[in-house]
């Protein structure tokens, strides 16, 4: 009778345990909206431009957890077009620190995908926001490369949702985030030697120029911030309206402050003329390869940002000695 009351017991606890295994998982399939904290309403997502879509893709690329495909394709069924390499898998969505980062160096000629995500601005071998053109690109291999980061933890509209970041309490939380979104995309390229940072007003990121640019629009099409992490393309269009990925300026828009008085991105690297505005004009001195350019960069970008939110950027010394204490830690 023992035995049967253990065999019982047991078998009572099995099924227990797959109702629960059950709820969770049906749990994590219904619960496919965005969580990250800040998240907007669903009244004003809908409010968005094709109804969010973007934005709900963004998040769910935040999200993603590979178990949960069924959840990831609910909230945003055309990942198969923009992060995937062979339509099966999404391929391109990489999580490195406080950052997602969105791309991937290496396409697939059989699938006929590039890596890189496709832009707008963007020609990486197939013409302007063009995938793989087997007839141009046989092999698939994007000329350049073109790589977005975004937040990964928490849900930010644009460069003034960092506002309230630059501050004493949470200075070194906005550090680790640009560190993440500076570094994660760069340490996917190969022979990242070969360039220097777009240092000139207007000089683009293409395969001529042999720079690279990591900039914010300061007016994004997507209200999810990137970060474009953009270099050696084939080309790269400035028009129509601010499209640009570099350090860019529009004379049409020079008396407009909320377009950053025409220097409608905010760079790592601003050319130095802009440093007129109080805080812009930062550039890292080491090329991209080099050892120093992240704490470099982080502190760049930082204080370029200040500049456009008219904050002081002493704020971001916090960011250099943060940067310093990484660099002693792992020495």
């Amino acid at each position: 009778s023992m035995h049967i009351l253990f065999w019982s017991s047991m078998h009572i606890l099995f099924w227990i345990s797959i109702a629960v295994l059950y709820r969770v998982i049906n749990s994590q399939t219904v619960s496919s909206h965005c969580v990250l904290p800040s998240w907007p309403s669903a009244a004003l997502i809908a409010s968005m431009p094709h109804k969010g879509a973007r934005e709900k893709c963004f998040c769910a690329y935040a999200q993603l957890v590979q178990q949960l495909h069924d959840a990831f394709t609910v909230e945003c069924p055309s990942w198969p077009l923009f992060v995937s390499t062979d339509g099966n898998n999404p391929d391109k969505v990489l999580h490195v620190g406080e950052a997602t980062v969105l791309g991937k160096v290496r396409g697939n000629a059989t699938a006929g995908h590039y890596g890189s995500i496709i832009d707008w601005a963007a020609d990486l071998g197939s013409g302007f926001n063009r995938d793989c053109d087997r007839l141009l690109s046989p092999n698939c291999q994007t000329v350049g490369v073109h790589l977005l980061s975004i937040p990964r933890r928490r849900y930010i509209r644009d460069v003034f949702g960092l506002q309230s970041m630059l501050n004493q309490k949470q200075v070194l939380d906005l550090c680790a985030l640009l560190r993440d979104m500076i570094s994660a995309p760069l340490s996917l390229f190969d022979r990242l030697e070969r360039y220097d940072s777009c240092r000139l007003q207007d000089e683009d990121p293409t395969k001529t120029n042999e720079c690279v640019s990591q900039c914010f629009h300061i007016e994004p099409d997507v209200f999810y911030m990137h970060l474009h992490t953009t270099a050696g393309l084939l080309r790269v269009r400035n028009d129509p309206y601010n499209s640009g990925l570099g350090p860019n300026f529009n004379s049409s828009v020079v008396y407009d402050g909320y377009r950053a008085f025409g220097r409608y991105n905010l760079c790592v690297c601003e050319p130095s003329e802009w440093g007129s505005r109080r805080g812009r004009g930062s550039c890292p001195k080491a090329r991209p390869s080099q050892a120093a350019y992240l704490g470099e960069a982080t502190l760049s970008l930082c204080r370029n940002l200040a500049g456009i939110l008219g904050m002081d950027p002493m704020m971001c010394r916090a960011c250099r000695n943060y940067m310093n204490m990484l660099s002693s830690v792992h020495a």
